[in-house]
């Protein structure tokens, strides 16, 4: 599991990614991704899945002002 933060402008990211066996491109089930869902609720952020060959990935995005 690969953990990034950065800013962007007046957002704040958060990039979770892992090199598993990845996630069916419709899936909103299982037990990380519920994680994730959550957490992002709690921020008030913007939740978005990305594309990777391997793995699975999501950026959260939150405002900072």
């Amino acid at each position: 599991i690969r953990v990034l933060t950065r800013t962007d402008g007046p957002k704040a990211c958060i990039q979770m990614t892992d090199d598993g066996i990845g996630m069916l491109r419709d899936s909103r089930s299982g037990f990380g991704f519920t994680i994730v869902n959550m957490l992002c609720r709690q921020l008030g952020g913007q939740l978005e899945r990305l594309e990777q060959s391997t793995g699975t990935g999501f950026v959260i995005s939150l405002e900072t002002g």
